[in-house]
């Protein structure tokens, strides 16, 4: 189940839409279902809605994540995924303070190795060029958010 089916939403599904960024280091491969043998990617959440955090984590967790911390704004979150070193970090574009693309600037520039993918309730093409240019592992509508859309990134 995505993240729609947990938050009700009544609009149709626009799809996974991905960019390939700059970051280049993601080795892994995060399946749609883990099974009990493999390792539970440690992830990240940075949005600044409690009520989708909540949402994203319910499903990501049902899936085999391990959700290790939230942050509510890209500072912290930058220092939340500096100081857990997760597996993946899932970043908001429209947070306070710092966006989600600097975020994800400042994350490649200290070095995290881990993928880090952008959600917005917008759609991608919104966001032009900054998308790719961000280092971003890629991208998925908070919608369409779940174990299958992260598994079609890596």
């Amino acid at each position: 189940m995505g993240l729609a089916g947990v938050l009700g939403a009544g609009s149709p599904p626009i799809g996974v839409r991905m960019a390939r960024g700059g970051c280049g280091a993601s080795t892994h491969g995060f399946p749609a279902q883990l099974s009990h043998t493999e390792p539970m990617p440690r992830t990240v959440l940075i949005d600044d809605s409690s009520r989708f955090r909540a949402a994203a984590r319910k499903v990501l967790e049902a899936a085999g994540y391990d959700v290790v911390a939230e942050a509510s704004d890209g500072e912290s979150g930058v220092a939340v995924v500096t100081a857990t070193t997760p597996d993946l970090a899932l970043v908001d574009v429209q947070l306070p303070g710092i966006d989600g693309f600097e975020v994800t600037r400042r994350l490649v520039e200290a070095g995290f190795e881990g993928p880090i993918v952008l959600i917005s309730s917008r759609d991608r093409s919104d966001f032009g060029s900054l998308v790719e240019a961000s280092g971003a592992s890629g991208f998925v509508p908070k919608a369409e958010l779940s174990a299958e859309s992260l598994a079609a990134l890596a």
